[in-house]
């Protein structure tokens, strides 16, 4: 008798805000994925791939798998990064200049291959092989904006990574010189700073100061407690006729 010991791979997204980690098997069907989420900790340099480990750890462990069962490990990580060391650097929305992932989590699970990616790349990945149709899928432009801005880019069938993988970190580009706003990378003016949800909140607070157009449907949101300012009830007030938002 020939015993089949099924195999799975697991994927972990690290964001600004949330680190969401999935499992599936190797045949990578929709309905065998299986997620858990944490918020993004910014303890110090070594909370976040501590908390992607202890994410798999408990997927592992509630479905019974055993290591040896993990084909490789996927990180999809906010930029910039190095792939080759498996290091996040000077990332605006994680909170330290260097931020060690592939070493800590490589290990944890010895043995297992573990891939470093822009996670913008690894979206857009997702859509060549996925969900774009032939006649798309080789020259696609994919921009994600949450906390902060970024982008993966296909040309001509090829993922354009540019010199260290960073190719598509779009959010840090200047969309106003002239600009008083500072991003989080140092710069002043980029299109983070306008555009992404902690771009949008830090207008709004900013701006909210001395404003004379009517806020009430915000602050009657939020308690008339500016700090639970987000961009999703900034959005949610100005569908309900928020002059402000």
């Amino acid at each position: 008798m020939v015993i089949i010991i099924k195999e799975f791979i697991v994927g972990a997204d690290i964001g600004g805000t949330w680190i969401r980690v999935a499992l599936c098997t190797s045949d990578l069907k929709e309905e065998n994925i299986i997620t858990k989420v944490a918020q993004t900790p910014k303890d110090n340099e070594l909370s976040i791939s501590s908390t992607v480990i202890s994410l798999i750890t408990q997927l592992l462990i509630e479905n019974n798998i055993d290591k040896e069962q993990v084909l490789g490990i996927g990180l999809a990580s906010a930029g910039p990064l190095d792939a080759e060391t498996g290091e996040v650097f000077n990332n605006a929305n994680l909170g330290f200049k260097e931020i060690p992932l592939k070493k800590p989590i490589q290990e944890r699970f010895p043995g297992v291959p573990i891939y470093l990616i822009n996670d913008g790349n690894a979206s857009v990945l997702g859509v060549h092989y996925f969900e774009a149709s032939d006649d798309e899928k080789d020259n696609l432009v994919y921009i994600t904006v949450s906390t902060g801005i970024g982008g993966g880019v296909i040309c001509n069938g090829h993922l354009l990574l540019g010199k260290d993988g960073n190719a598509a970190e779009i959010g840090h580009g200047i969309v106003n010189r002239q600009s008083n706003f500072q991003c989080n990378c140092g710069a002043y003016g980029c299109w983070e700073v306008y555009s992404s949800g902690t771009g949008v909140k830090n207008l709004a607070l900013d701006a909210i100061k001395t404003t004379k157009l009517s806020s009430k449907i915000l602050m009657y949101m939020i308690d008339n407690d500016e700090s639970k300012i987000t961009a999703k009830e900034i959005f949610q007030a100005k569908r309900g006729g928020d002059k402000f938002s």
